[in-house]
């Protein structure tokens, strides 16, 4: 390896999701861009690493994303082969013992974390679940806490493909009654939540839903017809997006994406994590935020969906979207990694 070198700890799988390998290889391509080397280590399926094809990332696989040992062996590994290493951790399991481990190691650390604050020393910190205004105020934070921080949808890691769909996505209907949506919570498995949701769905008589159901482990999504006997096939999600009047997910890195494009969502809460997104894009106006527990109720559920009935409220919800995410935010987190 040659000149600067990004290490990246991240994984995907069905406990923890996709949002951290996802939005970790939106900072990888921007690191590659500007000439640096990446490696990436990690714990995987199989079909999740066809995502590092051609991407020139060296990948390291660990079989346990919460194992700091294996974590270990790999950084040693590549650190006998560079000099000027930064170690990007996006694992929550880490964190902690890599903050204590800081000197020892002698990497500068960039911390990935969602919600709450900033609980580990670390020289950048990117925190897409919190805002300025509320939280803290960045002036406030001690030197000894970190160099930099990012926060809330300015460290939003958007992928290049989604800038091309928020190009050339189709005007938004106005026909009630002719409206595509898509239910999507990448790799969790939420079956249950599934269920609800597409029994409220289809209690909707007065509107005729496309519903596209988020299969885990597939890049391509199964389309539902409430009206019609249930018709299904399968279609790429990249065409749903372009022409999607809503959206129903979690509340993680695909709601930022969802906004990105300018998709109206009814946001769904699915862990501590994601309250912060949640709360930022509702106050934004680009998302309804429902906590997992209301899906049990049919008047909370279909309450929302019916407001993106409307097409002047999806119009709105739709610009706040794009007006509150840019898509920088992988350019603004190198940046700050260029100056340590």
């Amino acid at each position: 390896m040659t000149g600067r070198d990004l290490i990246i700890i991240a994984s995907s799988n069905s406990q923890i999701g996709g949002g951290h390998l996802s939005r970790q290889l939106v900072l990888a391509d921007e690191a590659l861009r500007r000439g640096w080397e990446v490696s990436l280590i990690g714990h995987m399926r199989a079909h999740e690493m066809t995502l590092l094809r051609g991407r020139g990332i060296e990948y390291f696989a660990v079989s346990d994303h919460r194992s700091l040992a294996e974590h270990l062996i790999a950084i040693q590994s590549i650190s006998q082969k560079i000099r000027n290493g930064i170690l990007v951790i996006d694992n929550y399991e880490l964190l902690e013992p890599f903050t204590q481990m800081r000197d020892e190691l002698g990497l500068p650390q960039v911390h990935f974390e969602d919600g709450g604050g900033f609980e580990n020393l670390a020289d950048v910190i990117v925190n897409s679940g919190l805002s300025n205004s509320e939280n803290f105020e960045i002036a406030n934070i001690p030197s000894e806490r970190c160099s930099f921080s990012i926060v809330g949808p300015q460290a939003a890691m958007i992928r290049s493909d989604l800038k091309t769909i928020k190009k050339a996505r189709r005007l938004i209907s106005d026909n009630p009654h002719d409206l595509l949506g898509y239910v999507n919570f990448g790799l969790s498995n939420k079956r249950k939540l599934l269920n609800i949701i597409f029994s409220q769905l289809e209690s909707l008589n007065n509107f005729g839903w496309t519903v596209v159901e988020g299969i885990p482990d597939s890049n391509l999504k199964r389309v539902c017809r409430s009206e019609g006997g249930g018709k299904r096939a399968t279609v790429p999600m990249k065409r749903v997006m372009l022409s999607a009047d809503f959206a129903i997910g979690g509340g993680g890195l695909s709601a930022y994406e969802r906004a990105y494009v300018g998709i109206p969502s009814v946001t769904v809460v699915l862990s501590d994590n994601q309250r912060g997104i949640a709360k930022i894009l509702q106050q934004a106006g680009a998302a309804i935020t429902l906590d997992t527990r209301w899906t049990t109720e049919s008047d909370l559920l279909a309450g929302a969906l019916e407001q993106l009935g409307d097409p002047e409220i999806r119009a709105q919800m739709s610009q706040a979207g794009k007006t509150a995410v840019d898509g920088l935010g992988a350019g603004r987190v190198m940046n700050q990694i260029e100056r340590l």
